[in-house]
Parts: structure tokens; C-alpha cells; sequence
């Protein structure tokens, strides 16, 4: 998790695009200038160059609305925003529902990759008038990135059975 900037968990098969559902994809080494959103759009261009709105972003966007279209797509996205001394992570949900069981499994394995990693789930997303909303869920305490996914996981099947 810590050598690279981006890393997107797809959540369909194209074989046409080499994408296969629960495929990480790493993107952009961390020691390189290259902006977190510019490998989001390297990525858009080259997996998903029918989608219109990938046309449209640029490098003035930041890297969470980019990402945000993935997860629209069914992707998860991991942005690495680590600082010396400091393992952070964000992760983009899309729809809880959507969630491939591969994608789990892909999730789990890019956390246990390294323990020291604090991770910020965000879900729930929208665009509303240009600006992303949604939920966030993350700990106040140093666990796990893996402890932090076993209790998102078990909060949104918990809120999927009371509907």
C-alpha cells in the first residue's frame, strides 16, 4: 500500500479492457511528482475512454471528485495521502450493494499489504452542485486497516438487514 499513490479495485469483467471484478490496479509510485488525480485520469483514459464525464476532468479536479466517478462505475478507489512518518489512506466506496465479494477479498488483501496504515472509508457519495458529499467512517484509534474494514463491512450488512 505504501509504494504507490492510487489503487483501483474493479467491479466488473471486461475483457477488452483487461479488467477483471476484484483486480487491484497500482498507479503512480509515491517517491514520483506525478498528482494522484493526473493517475486517476491516466486510468480513466485508458480503461474507460467511452464514459463522457472522463473527457470533461482535468487536473484542477481534485482527486476525490475523479474518483468518485470510478466508484459510480462500481470501482473502489484507494487514494494514498501518506506523509513521512504518517501510513494514510483514503478508500471510495461505491454503493455498498455493489460490493463484488472479489472486491472484498481484493479490499483485505490490500490492507493486510501493511498493518501501520490508518484508513478513511468513504461511501454513501454524491455530487451535490459541484461538491462531493457523503458518509465517512474511521477510527479515532490506531487499529488496523483491516479491523476498520471487518466494522464498515458489518455496519452496512447490519443497515441492509433493517430495511
Amino acid at each position: 500500500m505504501n509504494e504507490y499513490k492510487i489503487a483501483v479495485i474493479y467491479g466488473h469483467d471486461d475483457s477488452s479492457k483487461n479488467m477483471k471484478v476484484g483486480e487491484i490496479e497500482r498507479r503512480g509510485k509515491m517517491n514520483d511528482e506525478t498528482l494522484h488525480v493526473r493517475c486517476l485520469l491516466e486510468c480513466a483514459e485508458e480503461k474507460y475512454p467511452e464514459v463522457p464525464i472522463f473527457k470533461r476532468l482535468n487536473a484542477r479536479f481534485s482527486p476525490e471528485i475523479v474518483a468518485y466517478f470510478f466508484t459510480q462505475l462500481g470501482d473502489i478507489v484507494f487514494l494514498n495521502v501518506s506523509r513521512p512518518n504518517n501510513k494514510t489512506g483514503i478508500l471510495l466506496m461505491p454503493d455498498a450493494a455493489h460490493i463484488e465479494e472479489k472486491q472484498k477479498t481484493a479490499l483485505y488483501q490490500l490492507a493486510n499489504e501493511d498493518n501501520d496504515f490508518s484508513i478513511t472509508i468513504l461511501y454513501d457519495l454524491a455530487l451535490v452542485d459541484g461538491i462531493l458529499d457523503g458518509k465517512t467512517f474511521q477510527s479515532r484509534e490506531k487499529i488496523s486497516a483491516k479491523e476498520v474494514l471487518d466494522t464498515y463491512f458489518k455496519n452496512q450488512e447490519r443497515k441492509s438487514k433493517a430495511k
